[in-house]
């Protein structure tokens, strides 16, 4: 049998894991940004958009993992409740 507590706690754990990479990636982002405010005489424009377009893009696969994780951690915490309920309902017969 399935222990779905585990189950839920393995997708938490995977979930805090992929905030903290989108967190990461904002805050590459920002510094990168902030960089090239101070910068921007010395830098390559392009080179700098191609940087951050591409950690754009890790962040909005990271965000779509964590969706699906997200989606599975619910499925998992319904089918937690569900003894709940089933107990509940054979004690009210």
């Amino acid at each position: 049998m399935c222990n779905f507590a585990e189950v839920y706690e393995q997708f938490v754990l995977e979930e805090d894991i992929l905030s903290k990479r989108i967190y990461t990636c904002d805050e590459i982002i920002a510094t990168m940004l902030y960089l090239f405010y101070k910068n921007s005489r010395d830098l390559h424009r392009d080179t700098i958009e191609e940087v951050l377009m591409f950690i754009h893009e890790i962040k909005s696969d990271l965000q779509t993992e964590q969706l699906h994780i997200r989606i599975e951690k619910t499925l998992t915490a319904s089918a937690l409740k569900e003894p709940v309920q089933l107990e509940q309902s054979a004690e009210a017969d």
